[in-house]
């Protein structure tokens, strides 16, 4: 299998809000192989209840992440968002042809 760095983003369901997220793991810039499993976390935040995490390589929606874990290391964040459980994470195949980069 060739190595490859696909343009990984999670994208909340919920495009119309004031989004804050992170994608913590893949890093950017990891190599990541062609149909290989791909295992990832973040946290997310908005004014509005998060429906949904989707997980996206080259336009290619793989999946949607599990949500609503809590958080603690990110207290001063959620203060703001009472009941926040920011945290996701989620676990897909990659395509067998993509490019790009992780971002």
């Amino acid at each position: 299998m060739d190595e490859i760095s696909p343009a990984l983003s999670p994208l909340p369901v919920a495009e119309d809000e004031d989004v804050r997220l992170d994608l913590e793991y893949p890093l950017p810039g990891a190599r990541l192989l062609h149909g290989a499993a791909l295992a990832g976390f973040g946290w997310v935040l908005a004014g509005a209840r998060i429906r949904a995490v989707r997980v996206e390589c080259d336009g290619v929606v793989l999946g949607r992440a599990e949500i609503g874990f809590d958080r603690p290391d990110l207290a001063r964040l959620t203060r703001s968002f009472p009941g926040a459980r920011p945290g996701f994470r989620f676990t897909c195949r990659l395509p067998e042809r993509v490019t790009g980069a992780v971002d």
